[in-house]
């Protein structure tokens, strides 16, 4: 691997990392507006639910590796749970479990998602294009 494709590389990785940051600032913001607020997108809420979750969690895997496999699936379930309990005391919204259990299936496919993902590129790129990151155990 030439010195400018690790620096690109190393790049896309960060960026990864901070898409992910971003994606679990989005959901807590999100999870604790008011309902009028909020913006809606014409889905149901679980599958808006899943959808928000899965893509952080996807992005969970790329660009966090300390995160990575059961680590970020735990964390965003926990924090569901915290969002649907404080949903509680925030006007026009209300705790629902069915939202907390899609939030949950979201992160774990995701976490598959993610997991493909790079298993693609080690495929493709061979396992230092990972392993740079510091994955442990690739």
């Amino acid at each position: 691997m030439s010195e400018r494709q690790g620096g690109t590389r190393s790049v896309v990785w960060r960026l990864l990392g901070w898409a992910a940051i971003a994606s679990m600032a989005a959901i807590v913001v999100l999870s604790t507006l008011p309902g009028s607020l909020r913006p809606h997108t014409g889905w149901s809420g679980d599958l808006e639910h899943f959808v928000a979750y899965a893509g952080t969690a996807a992005l969970i895997q790329l660009g966090l590796p300390k995160l990575r496999r059961w680590r970020e699936v735990i964390l965003l379930s926990l924090a569901s749970a915290v969002f649907e309990g404080l949903q509680n005391w925030i006007p026009e919204r209300g705790p629902a479990i069915d939202n907390w259990a899609a939030s949950t299936a979201g992160a774990v496919v995701g976490m598959i998602v993610g997991l493909a993902i790079l298993g693609i590129l080690r495929r493709r790129f061979g396992s230092d294009a990972v392993n740079d990151r510091g994955e442990e155990g690739a």
